[in-house]
């Protein structure tokens, strides 16, 4: 059975009080396609696991990739700091796929070793 939950996710009200309306979700819709937005609200985290686990199904790499303009609009004058805003946020590390992932996440796990929290000690080895 498929729930229809009208909200926009962005109203002040939903703002304003975030665990009412994701609560419901998780109760009545906890996958939910928000038709407004175009994109999935995963709500349980089973859930989140699961789409964590199979990679090779989903990408992080949506914001850099997508190719539909921004919603809501932007003004015309702002696209440009719109499209650096977008190439900036692309290049995070939450927003890399496998296997490009694990070379961020290497160098991110290797420098917070407790080993290299001693005084004096690199952050990252020379090669």
């Amino acid at each position: 059975m498929v729930t229809v939950i009208h909200d926009d996710m962005f109203t002040p009200d939903v703002i304003a009080d975030p665990y009412s309306y994701y609560g419901r979700l998780r109760d009545e819709d906890p996958v939910h396609w928000n038709e407004a937005y175009a994109l999935w609200v995963v709500t349980r985290h089973d859930d989140l696991v699961w789409l964590t686990r199979h990679h090779e199904l989903f990408s992080s790499a949506v914001f850099k990739n997508d190719p539909r303009p921004p919603y809501p609009a932007i003004d015309e004058s702002d696209l440009g700091l719109y499209e650096y805003v977008r190439n900036y946020q692309g290049d995070q590390f939450i927003q890399h796929d496998r296997p490009g992932i694990w070379r961020c996440a290497g160098w991110s796990m290797a420098t917070s070793r407790p080993s290299r929290w001693k005084r004096g000690a690199p952050l990252s080895k020379r090669r």
